[in-house]
C-alpha cells in the first residue's frame, strides 16, 4: 500500500525515460555581480542495481572558477542515488571542500518504512530520524522537476529532506518562456519554486553553500526547462540578498 502511495504522490517520471537520461553530461556557469563565478556540472552516468531495485545514479559537483578562488574556494561533490520507479533517493553523498568547511556525509534513505539512516559530518555517531512519505532531497527534487506534466498554473508540493530537516517545496508552472543557453535561443518552461518549513526553522551555521543554504523560508528559485524533452534545465536565478546569481546552460553531452 505504501509503495502504490508514493508512486501516486510522485507522479515521477517513468523509468524508461529516466534511463534516457543516462550518459547526459550538462555545464553551467554560475554568476554573481557578474563575474563568473562557479562551473557546476550535472551528470547521470549509469543504471545499476541497488539492493532489489533499479537506480540511476546522478552526480552533481560545483567548482570555483580560477579568479573567484582567490576570495572564494569551494570544490563540492554530490551524488544521488535514484529509484528508477519512484523517482525518490536511495542513498545521498557529499563530499563538502570550500572555505569554510571540509565535510563528508551519507544519507540512506529506507522509503517504504520512512526512516532516514545520516552517516558523517555533525552526524557522528550516526543518527535515523523518521521523514514524510515520498520525500526527496535536493538533487532527487530537481529531477522530478523534469518529469512535471507542464501546465499553465500547475502546482505541486514535494516533501524535501533537508539533512534531518523536513520542508515543502512548493512548486508552479508559470508559463513558457524564451531563454538564451548553450549558445542558442530556447522555448522552455518557467518554474517557480519556494521553501516552507514543516517545522521550526533552524538557522544553519557551518554548512555547504550550495544545497542547506538553498532551502530557506526566504529562498525562491526560477527554473527555466527545456520546452523538449528530456527537459534540460537551462537557466536557474536564485534570489538572494543583496544580489541574486544565476546558472546558465553552456555546454551538453550525451
Amino acid at each position: 500500500m505504501r509503495t502504490v502511495l508514493l508512486l501516486a504522490l510522485m507522479g515521477c517520471m517513468p523509468a524508461a525515460a529516466q534511463d534516457r537520461l543516462v550518459g547526459e553530461f550538462c555545464v553551467y556557469k554560475l554568476t554573481y555581480l557578474g563575474f563568473s563565478a562557479v562551473t557546476i556540472e550535472l551528470s547521470v552516468p549509469e543504471t545499476l542495481a541497488y539492493h532489489d531495485r533499479h537506480a540511476y545514479r546522478t552526480v552533481a559537483r560545483a567548482k570555483t572558477n580560477t579568479l573567484f578562488s582567490a576570495f572564494y574556494s569551494l570544490d563540492n561533490r554530490y551524488e544521488t542515488l535514484i529509484d528508477a520507479g519512484t523517482g525518490l533517493p536511495l542513498t545521498y553523498t557529499k563530499v563538502i571542500a570550500q572555505k569554510t568547511l571540509s565535510q563528508q556525509m551519507t544519507v540512506t534513505y529506507d522509503q517504504l518504512n520512512g526512516m532516514a539512516t545520516y552517516d558523517g559530518g555533525k552526524f557522528i555517531p550516526a543518527v535515523t530520524k523518521t521523514i514524510r512519505t515520498a520525500t526527496h532531497n535536493f538533487f532527487s527534487m530537481l529531477y522530478a522537476l523534469r518529469g512535471l506534466t507542464f501546465r499553465e498554473g500547475e502546482t505541486r508540493q514535494l516533501n524535501l529532506d533537508v539533512e534531518t530537516e523536513p520542508w515543502a517545496a512548493e512548486i508552479a508552472v508559470l508559463g513558457r518562456d524564451a531563454v538564451e543557453a548553450a549558445g542558442e535561443r530556447r522555448d522552455a518552461w518557467k518554474i517557480d519554486v519556494r521553501f516552507r518549513p514543516l517545522e521550526v526553522e533552524v538557522r544553519r551555521r557551518h554548512t555547504d553553500i550550495l544545497t542547506r543554504r538553498v532551502a530557506t523560508g526566504k529562498s525562491h528559485l526560477t527554473f527555466w526547462l527545456d520546452a523538449n524533452p528530456p527537459h534540460l534545465f537551462l537557466k536557474v536565478e536564485f534570489e538572494m540578498s543583496p544580489f541574486n546569481t544565476y546558472a546558465v546552460l553552456v555546454g551538453e553531452r550525451r
